[in-house]
């Protein structure tokens, strides 16, 4: 329920008889009336993997919308700078050797990882870290069974295509084996399960 708002009036210590100054008293005293007497909901929301907070916790909302990407432009977007660092023998992930097409593995779309993803995108509005508000692990939460096993994260002012294009703008100092340079959010793109098997 909603906090109700008062107005205060300054009043005079000189008590002189002022229709004017009585009638707008009751006036604004009546329109605070009426913002008590709305009607108070909670917001839908959407549900979390918690359904209570831990010690030393508060459950928060956080309101806002998800973007609604075409999916299909999501993973073709993926994989084909998948397919590219395969074509390209650009290095492998997990073991150094150069990758080839025979590495090539296109994502499938997965709603529980969906769901999962829009949770964390979520909770980093709150803690911009790869660890959740409640100072778990980012790969605490599962979802019928699945898990995300890394995390990429970015923020901009244009939504999750400009992300991917901000992951794959570390390409570069990957294919250089720039050392200095950040490229995990480029690696987690194009490495796969197969891909680290090889």
């Amino acid at each position: 329920m909603t906090k109700p708002q008062h107005t205060v009036l300054p009043v005079s210590s000189e008590r002189k008889h002022c229709p004017s100054k009585l009638i707008t008293f009751l006036l604004i005293f009546t329109l605070s009336l009426f913002q008590m007497s709305g009607i108070v909901q909670a917001a839908p929301s959407r549900p979390s993997d918690r359904s209570k907070a831990g010690n030393g916790n508060i459950l928060v909302g956080v309101s806002g919308t998800f973007e609604q990407k075409d999916k299909s432009a999501i993973l073709n977007r993926i994989n084909a700078i998948r397919k590219e660092a395969c074509e390209k023998g650009y290095p492998n992930p997990s073991n150094g050797r150069k990758l080839t097409m025979a590495d090539y593995v296109p994502m499938k779309w997965s709603s529980d990882l969906e769901w999962i993803a829009q949770l964390r995108a979520a909770e980093s509005t709150v803690n911009e870290s790869h660890t959740r508000p409640n100072g778990l692990t980012c790969f605490s939460i599962r979802r019928n069974n699945q898990q995300s096993w890394a995390e990429n994260l970015a923020w901009n002012y244009s939504g999750l295509m400009q992300g991917i294009e901000q992951w794959y703008g570390e390409k570069n100092d990957w294919v250089k084996q720039n050392s200095h340079a950040v490229t995990g959010h480029y690696t987690s793109l194009i490495t796969a399960p197969s891909i680290a098997d090889t």
